[in-house]
């Protein structure tokens, strides 16, 4: 081979093995990283397996937070330390059932977060940590937005609304503005339209939008429009005014009753009375309304009576200003009292059909200075003017720039639209609600209804000091309740009697064991006179007739706490011991304990039969289970308090075997 052949051959090869070599550390260096990218990988996906939570919902169940914790998969444990944890930051007993609660687990199902829906803008997270936990309540991130809602009644303002797309909770609203010129019951008529102008509250977590305040409302009747434009005065009166100024407020409302219940029976001086069947008068007007209605004060005033009276049935009657009463006849519940002051729109009641009357509605009756006047045709007087509570005034013309005069046109401003500034030397001007005045504005007026007298209010510290006193009260009377039962009757009474566990123990049925219960059953424990029947003979009481032993007697024990009964101890399987086991009927006669658990009275002297020996047992048994079967249904043993608790520590269980005893 030539030297020039030799030294291409020898490159070729050094050039194979440095491609070679070059090949596998690019293939090893591939393969390290490849593994070192798959295993951060896996890392990243269990990191975030761990950290993304899977979250389960449900519905609080009657209020419990607990329980619902543990229907969410969380042990007794847990939950009691999450509801600990959790009251901390809100209180438990203001948990509402219907309300959302959500746990969420890692994929290994690791707890990560518990969220409770407290209300619309609230929630209570709770978090875990390493041996505890965290809870606090958080807002609910919302924005008010200013939207306009419109509808045409067909058939019910109700179904209307919900037409437009809007909950129940604006209908009644409607309903609260306009209640003194509008009678929901009788007024509205097809083709009869609203608008309203009002704030929504849009929540980012995409939850149902919650209603502001209602900045305007139109309502069309049978085309006469009825307006409202919310202000207040100077003196921060929130009220509701027409276009022209005037107050929608009147001194009553215009029904009784809210919605939708037919006029029954008019104001009438010759009426066919439907239960006496004679004519009389009728000095009300019926609301034909099903049971449980709410029944409202038309105006605010003194109730005089309220329960039941004659053929009125239950009746309120409340005394107005300016001379005026009202009465609501036949109500099925009423929710005050003589004496009360209520206010306008206030539920005094619920419909119902006392008293005279052939079904449920509502009797109505107005008087004025002790005179009957017909309601429907009632001219009712107007609320006191604006002017006498702010001074020599009257609220100002707004109708020109109000919000209702482009209500048509509206769509979502950013600001309420202002109304046009009155007079300055005729009339104080009103200012349009801005959303922090009417949030300052109703926390003033629930401060100034649930704290009419601040003066009354005791300071912090005694308050603190008397809950203390109280608690060390509870604690002592606790205390000593626990020494007397302990030292005393014990705690048998409330944890039931002693007992032990049934066996599957069975007795042999012999001719010997047959003749000894006989003789044991008839003539000396005394089973058959017990439980037998027995029946007035020439000297007396005497036993019923052999064919009738067994099947139970009714004892007549004057002063006895109750009912005493000797079951029927036959071998009927229906009224009798029949399907009872020969352990059960075993620990009944020698322990007090019956086939189901309870303690039989002490009349039947188990305490003495304890001493029976398991073979005179056997034989009793033996002797019962031969008894023909008798249907004779009983009713069983009732025995008043506290004797039915008393007699649990009486049983003593027989847990060993007994002997005869031969030393007699």
């Amino acid at each position: 081979m030539s030297r020039r052949l030799q030294f291409i051959l020898l490159t070729a090869s050094t050039l194979a093995i440095i491609i070679t070599f070059f090949s596998l550390h690019h293939r090893r260096a591939a393969t390290i990283r490849y593994q070192r990218e798959a295993d951060l990988a896996q890392k990243e996906a269990a990191s975030a397996s761990d950290i993304t939570p899977i979250p389960v919902e449900q519905k609080v169940p009657s209020g419990n937070f607990t329980v619902a914790l543990q229907k969410l998969g969380l042990s007794t444990s847990e939950a009691s330390s999450v509801s600990a944890a959790a009251q901390r930051a809100f209180n438990l007993r203001q948990i509402r059932a219907g309300n959302l609660i959500s746990v969420a687990r890692s994929v290994q199902g690791a707890l990560r977060e518990i969220v409770y829906r407290i209300d619309p803008d609230r929630v209570l997270k709770i978090v875990p940590h390493e041996n505890s936990y965290s809870a606090e309540v958080d807002a609910v991130p919302s924005t008010m937005e200013v939207s306009v809602v419109s509808g045409r009644i067909d058939d019910s303002l109700f179904n209307a609304v919900a037409q437009a797309g809007e909950s129940p909770e604006l209908t009644m609203r409607l309903a609260q503005i306009f209640g003194y010129d509008l009678d929901f019951y009788t007024d509205p008529r097809r083709g009869d339209t609203f608008r309203v102008v009002l704030e929504k509250k849009k929540y980012a977590g995409g939850q149902p939008a919650a209603y502001g305040k209602i900045i305007a409302a139109e309502y069309d009747n049978g085309g006469k429009q009825y307006q409202a434009l919310l202000f207040h005065d100077p003196l921060n009166q929130l009220a509701y005014y027409t276009a022209d100024g005037k107050s929608l407020q009147k001194q009553f409302l215009r029904s009784p009753l809210k919605f939708a219940a037919p006029v029954t029976s008019h104001f009438s001086k010759a009426r066919f009375h439907p239960i006496l069947k004679t004519y009389r008068a009728h000095l009300g007007t019926d609301y034909g309304a099903p049971i449980g209605t709410p029944v409202q004060a038309i105006g605010a005033g003194k109730v005089s009576f309220a329960g039941r009276k004659g053929g009125e049935g239950n009746m309120v009657d409340i005394l107005h200003s300016s001379g005026y009463e009202t009465m609501y006849l036949h109500l099925a519940r009423i929710y005050v009292r003589a004496g009360e002051h209520v206010a306008i729109g206030k539920i005094i009641g619920v419909v119902g059909s006392t008293g005279l009357s052939t079904g449920p509605h509502l009797d109505f009756r107005i008087l004025q200075k002790g005179q009957y006047k017909n309601f429907e045709k009632l001219g009712l007087p107007p609320s006191d003017p604006v002017a006498q509570k702010i001074g020599r005034s009257s609220p100002p013309s707004v109708k020109n720039g109000c919000p209702l005069c482009r209500i048509r046109n509206y769509s979502k401003p950013t600001q309420p639209l202002p109304a046009r500034a009155p007079p300055q030397h005729r009339r104080p001007q009103l200012q349009p609600l801005s959303a922090k005045s009417v949030a300052q504005e109703f926390r003033r007026v629930k401060m100034r209804d649930h704290h009419p007298d601040k003066t009354t209010e005791l300071p912090p510290h005694m308050m603190l000091k008397i809950l203390k006193a109280l608690g060390v009260v509870v604690l002592l009377v606790l205390v000593l309740a626990v020494i007397g039962i302990s030292a005393t009757i014990g705690w048998r009474p409330f944890l039931g009697p002693k007992s032990r566990p049934l066996t599957d123990r069975k007795f042999d049925r012999t001719q010997e064991r047959l003749q000894r219960g006989t003789y044991l059953a008839e003539h000396v424990a005394g089973c058959i006179d017990c439980h037998s029947p027995v029946k007035d003979g020439p000297t007396g009481p005497e036993m019923a007739d052999r064919s009738k032993w067994g099947s139970g007697q009714i004892f007549n024990i004057l002063g006895f706490p109750g009912r005493l009964v000797a079951p029927n101890i036959t071998s009927d399987p229906e009224t009798g011991v029949g399907n009872f086991t020969d352990d059960q009927l075993a620990r009944a006669i020698r322990e007090g304990i019956s086939h189901d658990g309870k303690t039989l009275f002490p009349m039947m002297p188990y305490s003495h039969f304890k001493d029976l020996s398991d073979e005179d047992l056997a034989s009793i048994i033996v002797y019962v289970r031969a008894l023909p079967p008798i249907k004779s249904s009983l009713p069983p043993t009732a025995v008043n308090f506290p004797v039915k608790y008393l007699v649990r520590t009486v049983p003593e269980p027989v847990t060993h075997p007994v002997q005869a005893d031969l030393s007699t």
